[in-house]
């Protein structure tokens, strides 16, 4: 099933979503107490800074699905008898779940910042890729992102705009 091919309430999103922030392992029974790139990059934009991951989604309504080592938190916005929002989620309900995690963390901080961090699990590697060409980042590329990859399916060549240049003069 594609993630927004059917209807579900916030609560079975979040009990879905427990794999993803318990190391693949599904929580049965939920306590709602990443993003860097695409649609979630809004979370950095508004001073989210901790390790995190996330998905928008948009149907008649507006959802935010996201976590941290810590705290898993779907935020929806819509109205109660399906009319439609006329919003995406990364408009509506994604500055909510932002807001929430900075009070949420700014009221219990983290004790070991190195514990936020999220280990890929086997069979993945991460990759440093320029912005620009989604490429290999060279070390002379200035807008990079790291993104992961089933081993062996990452970019193999190396961005060509932002490489050192020799030249020979004569």
């Amino acid at each position: 099933m594609a993630i927004g091919a059917f209807e579900v309430t916030p609560i079975e999103l979040a009990g879905a979503y427990t794999a993803f922030a318990n190391a693949g392992r599904r929580i049965s029974r939920t306590r709602s107490s990443g993003s860097d790139h695409g649609t979630g990059a809004g979370v950095r934009a508004r001073g989210f800074t901790l390790p995190a991951a996330g998905k928008t989604g948009t149907s008649r309504d507006g959802w935010f699905a996201g976590y941290t080592k810590d705290l898993l938190v779907i935020s929806w916005v819509g109205f109660d008898d399906n009319r439609d929002l006329n919003l995406e989620g990364a408009r509506s309900a994604l500055p909510i779940w932002t807001d929430f995690m900075m009070k949420a963390y700014k009221l219990h901080p983290v004790r070991e910042a190195a514990r936020m961090s999220f280990t890929p699990p086997p069979g993945i590697e991460i990759v440093t890729n320029d912005a620009d060409t989604l490429m290999l980042a060279t070390p002379f590329c200035q807008n990079t992102f790291d993104e992961a990859f089933i081993v062996g399916t990452a970019p193999t060549a190396y961005c060509p705009l932002h490489s050192l240049k020799i030249t020979k003069r004569f």
